[in-house]
């Protein structure tokens, strides 16, 4: 009787899944779905149910490659249809870095531990080092602020600089990375307005937060496919390339990605501060961050194990990215507008006070646990 119940459950997530993909993403996104769907069956790259202290199941890590590979899939066949989206140049030297850094991750997803936390930093700046060496013009200098705009514009130190955002960045959103939906939603809002900011020249954008759509369905209803240190890298790196591209361009301002990524960007933050306090190492994984503690009191209240994972994380992509995108369709501030920095620093507000709090009723009811 176990198994008929555990064969109906299956069988019904799939059906959702199979619906909605097909009705939001049409047959190309079913056949990623697919493609996820076998990957998870087969068992490949297993993360253990304890890394993050959210999973409730085995989950494989192999989600990142699945998106990369029918992104680069969609981006040639767009470029058979000459639909534009692989252009020469800087364009093509950015996916080629989405890539190496995607390999990387991918390393790791395969073999735990294979390679240093120090070492795929050092693999992480050198791949960036080469792509503003050969383009220099993806640099950010565009920011707002002249004095700062002019460090940036300074050859060597305008280098430096944006090779340690971009590696801080990345490694920002491999640690954010830890309940279903949460960065996969941030890159599908992220993505998504990148299309729709760039216009002619979003193609590759969209077709980005297309097949990052259908993963987002997938992880959030299955929570049987994780992103992966891959996915992480590859899309960390989409995401603060094209930050980069659209300042440049005068199309958004900083302080507008600063509230389209406000949770990677705070959480690693907090991170570095916490554990310079306890005196811990900067490279090694807690359990401790927001999302670590958010769905620890929305387990305690929901009884599904998917629907505590998955709702703790388009909670927090809700209220972070889902305020930019929300700001953006409703024309309620500009994307060019400064003002956005205010809102960011609310947010700041929201997060670090929730995340406080969150911890004083962890510490009491565990005192009451104790007691009793």
């Amino acid at each position: 009787m176990a198994n008929l119940v555990l064969r109906e459950t299956e069988l019904r997530r799939l059906l959702i899944l199979t619906l909605a993909t097909v009705y939001l993403f049409g047959v190309m996104g079913l056949a990623v779905l697919v493609c996820m769907e076998w990957i998870t069956r087969g068992r490949y790259a297993q993360d253990s149910v304890s890394k993050h202290g959210i999973g409730h199941e085995n989950s494989s890590r192999l989600g990142g490659a699945v998106i990369a590979v029918a992104t680069l899939i969609g981006l040639f066949t767009s470029q058979f249809f000459q639909l534009s989206a692989l252009q020469p140049g800087p364009y093509l030297w950015s996916w080629g870095a989405m890539i190496l850094c995607g390999i990387l991750g991918l390393v790791e997803d395969f073999k735990n531990n294979l390679l240093s936390p120090r070492f795929r930093l050092v693999c992480l700046a050198s791949i960036f080092v080469v792509l503003f060496v050969a383009w220099p013009w993806l640099i950010p200098v565009k920011l707002g602020f002249p004095i700062l705009s002019s460090i940036m514009a300074l050859p060597i130190i305008g280098v430096v600089l944006a090779v340690i955002v971009c590696v801080g960045f990345i490694n920002a959103v491999n640690m954010a990375d830890g309940a279903n939906g949460l960065m996969s939603g941030v890159a599908f809002i992220a993505f998504t307005l990148f299309a729709s900011i760039a216009g002619a020249d979003g193609w590759g954008w969209g077709i980005v937060s297309y097949v990052t759509g259908v993963f987002l369905i997938f992880n959030v209803v299955s929570g049987r496919l994780f992103l992966g240190d891959g996915g992480a890298y590859s899309l960390g790196s989409l995401m603060v390339i094209g930050s980069f591209s659209l300042v440049n361009k005068g199309l958004v301002s900083p302080a507008f990605l600063a509230v389209l990524f406000a949770y990677p960007c705070l959480e690693l933050l907090v991170s570095l501060i916490r554990r310079s306090i306890s005196g811990q190492s900067a490279f090694l994984p807690d359990n401790d961050h927001f999302h670590n503690r958010l769905h620890h009191f929305v387990k305690l209240r929901v009884t599904s194990p998917v629907v505590a994972n998955s709702g703790t994380g388009l909670v927090i992509a809700l209220m972070t990215s889902g305020v930019a995108f929300a700001g953006y369709y409703f024309n309620l501030l500009s994307v060019t507008d400064g003002r956005w920095g205010y809102v960011f620093l609310l947010i700041a507000a929201m997060q670090l006070s929730i995340y406080w709090l969150l911890g004083l009723l962890d510490k009491r009811v565990s005192q009451y646990v104790v007691g009793t």
